[in-house]
């Protein structure tokens, strides 16, 4: 329990829960929801939607939340966005912007979210079982039934993936590491990181001779004016030798996935492979202990290593021989039962030895 201690955890702006938190978790982060804190003030907010509409305050505003990959930027493009609409004096935006260190993800980039901000992807299952499979007036039992139901379409969907796991992953491009992750990578995760690999190639790389060897800067070929707030190069740690890597914007650190200065990094030094300890688990093919199909969809095996299907195939055809023959005469055909039920009788009570593959690796 200790080595696999929670690091941080997400809720909405519950006090009780608060100090719960602290008193049984020292030490934790606590982070709160970003949904809840916006949603809080949603009254105040559709107001400056509304009033700049025209303006696309609502657009800008949330690009605010959203694009900034430090707190240099978020601080940057907080002021420019108050300036802009002179809401200096905003109690709303000023509660905010308070908070902030508790709910904008620049402020936590070195502890691990997996890509969430939000509680509302923990709420999704709730939101499913609601819009199509259970509503207020559902009965007990039938809502029982019904989350069984739910069960097996999320065990069908999982199974439905697995099964395309298994298929040859095709890459844009012959890098190594591409290649690699193709085959380790689940197939959305593989697609986030396909579009990644395409927009660094956006970016240019120079040595960071402040820094030292085995340190880079990574820009933006085309800066643009739009985003004046932006900072516009990313120093990256890239030490090929000891496997070590790292960028300023500390995107893997905080999602367990590769940003762009790091992948635009990967290509300039010709890396091959990516070190096993730069990819977390739940994100591949393999992330779950167990297949997804149903225990019948399980691959069986004997003791002498041969699978259930190889047995019921190989028998298959020779009774299928057995079969054909015996139907061609009488003699034949009551020879053919008279072996079958002597056979099934010898048979029947022997042990079995089948049973779920092993896992050795």
């Amino acid at each position: 329990m200790v080595k696999n201690r929670t690091k941080c955890i997400l809720t909405d702006e519950d006090t009780a829960m608060e100090a719960a938190i602290k008193k049984e978790f020292p030490g934790i982060t606590h982070k709160i929801c970003r949904w809840h804190v916006v949603n809080r003030l949603s009254s105040e907010l559709n107001k400056l939607y509304e009033r700049y509409k025209k303006r696309d305050f609502k657009q800008k505003f949330n690009s605010v939340l959203n694009h900034p990959l430090t707190p240099w930027e978020f601080e940057a493009a907080w002021n420019n966005l108050i300036a802009e609409f002179k809401l200096e004096e905003n109690t709303a935006l000023q509660s905010l912007y308070d908070q902030r260190k508790r709910y904008i993800p620049v402020y936590f980039k070195g502890d691990y979210c997996g890509r969430m901000a939000s509680t509302q992807r923990s709420e999704s299952t709730n939101f499913i079982m609601k819009k199509c499979f259970v509503g207020k007036k559902t009965a007990l039992h039938r809502f029982a039934k019904q989350v069984l139901n739910f069960l097996h379409t999320r065990r069908m969907k999982e199974g439905a993936e697995t099964y395309h796991g298994t298929s040859k992953t095709l890459t844009k491009t012959k890098w190594e590491f591409e290649i690699q992750m193709g085959r380790i990578y689940s197939r959305n995760v593989f697609k986030d990181f396909e579009t990644k690999l395409f927009e660094c190639t956006a970016y240019k790389i120079e040595d960071d001779t402040d820094a030292g060897r085995n340190y880079y800067l990574i820009c933006h070929t085309h800066k643009t004016t739009k985003i004046c707030w932006g900072q516009h190069k990313f120093k990256v740690r890239a030490d090929k030798e000891k496997d070590d890597f790292g960028c300023e914007c500390r995107e893997w650190e905080h999602t367990g996935l590769f940003c762009v200065h790091l992948l635009r990094t990967f290509i300039h030094i010709q890396i091959d492979k990516i070190p096993v300890k730069y990819i977390f688990k739940r994100y591949t093919k393999s992330a779950r202990r167990d297949v997804a199909f149903s225990r019948e969809d399980k691959i069986l095996t004997g003791d002498d290593g041969n699978t259930k299907n190889y047995r019921t195939k190989l028998l298959l055809k020779k009774s299928t021989k057995v079969v054909q023959a015996g139907s061609m005469s009488k003699a034949a055909f009551e020879r053919a039962i008279e072996g079958m039920d002597s056979v099934f009788n010898e048979i029947k009570d022997i042990p079995h030895d089948i049973g779920p593959k092993k896992n050795t690796t």
